[in-house]
């Protein structure tokens, strides 16, 4: 008794319910085959988990955070997490040219999550689908050969990551020399591989979506384009039910093969699709002479009541690993995957499973890899563990675009080589157009592992306009020009923390000002900045979790080169926890100008921070309506969440709130006056690809309502 499993998408929810069905009528399945989520969803059944388990893995499974192509940001460096937080769509240069990548997703996550659930009863299996609990079979498309690929051995979770690699939204997954992506391309329904097998009965569940049959279903060029596609696959799929002895075809009206956070409603209607069917069932399998058995559940394996995709490992038993292995790697890349490699020897268990995982994720941090993945290897002796590591490209373009009511639009450029000239300094350009106008351009150290010191360095070109304000009125503004270089003395501290020896020199050019904030002529700015930074946060903007933290000392002179001698000090510190629904915030931020600094380079405090040269954010006061010598900015946030989405653009909807009391001095006076109070409420959204978009209204003390609004990550 064979049960194949069609794809679907989302649609594959209905799978679990046919199987559980089955179950309780008692039904045999001695062979499973599947095609893209059916592949899931079959290949978790073979290798043990009951129905029940199904459903709450794939029901509570937050798929947002599955298909998030960036990579966890609590695991990345210091520097890794400012790229990775302006959320740059990413090109590749090569020598041909700059090129898209292949596929809006990587699959990073969903391979170390496959991995984790099927590892170790692989390994029990001799990574023969033969030997698992169910026999089973994975379909893929093979890209180069043009041909179906059924996986019969190896890493499960290779098998169902190329099975549901659907073109565009995944990238292909590379293996054994060539390309492979979702089944359903070439075989949405593989039947063909029951009967391969040697089925003498064969249960076809089919959930694939519908073709169009009305031209009022025809609204769009994508619409077309997707009836032209599913002809090919449905004129496939009809030979293949053909083939079948009992067809299943789940009424899914109402579902899509993108709702993924309605698996749960679809159970239903897999069940009823074999209620419908059983009695033919039955009068087939008495053809045959076969009896129904008395029902047979399988006992389930994850006994909680929600299904935590970051921790659970499914280890029935422990296993023994005697070496570990490296495949892929370039020699210049071997320290930085070796620091976090795990080399166990002997008994290996789910804490051991979760430990590999962790190595995975700092792996795939570097940023130097398209993919990272561990497997263990019974065979052939000694028993090892592998992993297999894919490095990206090492050239790399990012574009991005943002939008804020404070700057307007801002678009940004980033281009990085790592490795430049085959050395260990990474060559990077970076650009800022908009009202905004900056050029950076440098080199520093490459990867480096933690405690190591590296170098780096830079040319900045830089323009923007600060507001002037008299009260609470504004009275004009200046454009602040600078052109600069700095010298670093760095070292990395674990995975958040740096530390930072700087040399800067720049001339500044002020245009634009008025009375005190007005200057005759270019001025030089040289002097030396120690700093210490830590950011344990798992978002930039809207973080549930973490602290972040800075300390900073300047020293301007001018025996260093100056026109100006002065100190200037700075620290901050942001904690975030969240309980529940709601997330709760507490920090502060203080600066202090001590000595003669030019007007340019004093305490500036308004707006939301969107730019590093911002002034400290300030809930109620416009960007900039308060400068001086000193400020202490104390801060309280409360964001409660309204809704999660586990599929889609959309991840979140957020109310929040955030409070400040400010000590401020003057001009001419570096002693802080009384407090003054400000806040703001509104609106934050959490948009995959786009970023965050806040919305909020504020009002300080003794100063009109003002409102913020922001579109995009910050650069």
């Amino acid at each position: 008794m064979a049960l194949v499993l069609s794809g679907g998408g989302a649609r594959g929810g209905a799978h679990v319910g046919v199987i559980a069905a089955l179950e309780d009528e008692g039904v045999p399945i001695d062979f499973i085959s599947g095609s893209s989520f059916g592949a899931i969803v079959g290949g978790l059944y073979a290798v043990g988990y009951s129905p029940a388990d199904l459903e709450c893995i794939l029901g509570d499974l937050d798929w947002a955070y599955l298909f998030d192509r960036r990579p966890d940001r609590r695991r990345l460096s210091y520097p890794n997490k400012q790229r990775s937080d302006r959320g740059l769509f990413q090109l590749k240069v090569e020598e041909r040219g700059v090129s898209l990548p292949a596929g809006l997703q990587d699959g990073q996550r969903v391979s170390q999550l496959l991995e984790r659930l099927t590892a170790i009863p692989l390994y029990q299996a001799g990574n023969d689908y033969d030997r698992l609990r169910i026999p089973f079979r994975a379909i893929a498309t093979d890209l180069l050969r043009g041909r179906v690929r059924t996986f019969r051995s190896g890493p499960l979770s290779t098998a169902l990551r190329a099975s549901m690699a659907v073109p565009g939204i995944f990238t292909p997954v590379e293996h054994e020399g060539t390309l492979l992506v979702d089944g359903g391309v070439l075989d949405n329904l593989p039947v063909d591989a029951a009967l391969e097998w040697g089925a003498d009965i064969i249960i076809a569940v089919d959930v694939s979506t519908p073709l169009r049959s009305s031209k009022d279903e025809f609204g769009s060029l994508v619409d077309v384009l997707d009836q032209t596609i599913s002809l090919h696959i449905e004129a496939d799929m009809a030979r293949s039910r053909d083939k079948a002895d009992v067809v299943l075809r789940p009424d899914l009206t109402g579902f899509t093969n993108s709702s993924f956070d309605r698996v749960k409603e679809m159970l239903p209607a897999g069940r009823r699709a074999v209620s419908e069917q059983l009695e033919a069932l039955r009068s087939l399998l008495a053809e045959k002479g076969i009896d129904l058995p008395a029902a047979k559940p399988t006992p389930s394996i994850h006994r909680h009541d929600r299904f935590d995709h970051a921790t659970f490992v499914y280890a029935p038993a422990q296993v023994t690993v005697e070496e570990t292995e490296v495949r892929g790697v370039e020699p210049a890349l071997r320290e930085e995957v070796a620091e976090h490699v795990q080399r166990p020897s002997g008994p290996v268990g789910a804490a051991d499973i979760r430990r590999f995982d962790e190595s995975v994720s700092r792996i795939y941090g570097s940023l130097l890899f398209d993919s990272v993945a561990f497997h263990l290897q019974p065979q052939p002796a000694p028993s090892r563990l592998l992993y297999e590591v894919d490095p990206a490209s090492l050239s790399k373009l990012g574009v991005g675009l943002r939008y804020d009511r404070e700057y307007q639009f801002t678009g940004a450029f980033d281009f990085v080589s790592r490795r430049f000239k085959e050395t260990d300094f990474d060559f990077f350009a970076t650009a800022l157009v908009g009202n905004v106008r900056r050029f950076r351009t440098g080199l520093e150290g490459g990867s480096v592992s933690s405690g190591e010191l590296f170098f780096s360095s830079s040319f900045e070109f830089l323009t923007f306009d600060r507001l002037l304000f008299q009260g609470d009125d504004s009275v004009g503004d200046f454009q602040d020009q600078r052109l600069g270089w700095n010298l670093s003395l760095n070292r990395l501290i674990g995975t958040s923390g740096q530390a930072a020896l700087q040399y800067r020199l720049e001339q500044a050019n002020i245009s634009r000002g008025v009375g005190r904030f007005a200057q005759p002529s270019s001025e030089t700015l040289s002097g030396l900045r120690a700093s210490f930074h830590w950011d344990s946060f798992d978002a930039d903007q809207l973080a549930g979790r973490g602290l972040r933290a800075g300390v900073s000392l300047e020293v301007q002179d001018t025996s260093l080169g100056s026109d100006f001698s002065y100190l200037s000090m700075q620290a901050g510190l942001q904690h975030r926890f969240t309980w529940g629904p709601a997330t709760l915030g507490a920090g502060g931020q203080w600066r202090l100008i001590d000595g003669g600094a030019p007007f340019y380079q004093l305490v500036y405090v308004g707006g939301r921070g969107y730019f590093d040269f911002s002034g400290i954010p300030f809930a109620g006061l416009r960007r900039e309506e308060s400068v001086s010598k000193q400020a202490l900015v104390l801060e309280a946030l409360y964001r409660h969440s309204l809704r999660r989405f586990r599929f889609g653009l959309l991840r979140s909807i957020s109310a929040q709130a955030v409070y400040n009391t400010g000590f401020f001095a003057t001009l001419d006076s570096r002693d802080l006056g009384g407090p003054r109070h400000g806040a703001a409420f509104g609106a934050a959204l959490e948009v995959q690809f786009l970023g965050p978009i806040q919305v909020m209204l504020g009002r300080a003390q003794d100063s009109d309502w003002t409102s913020y609004f922001s579109i995009g990550h910050r650069f």
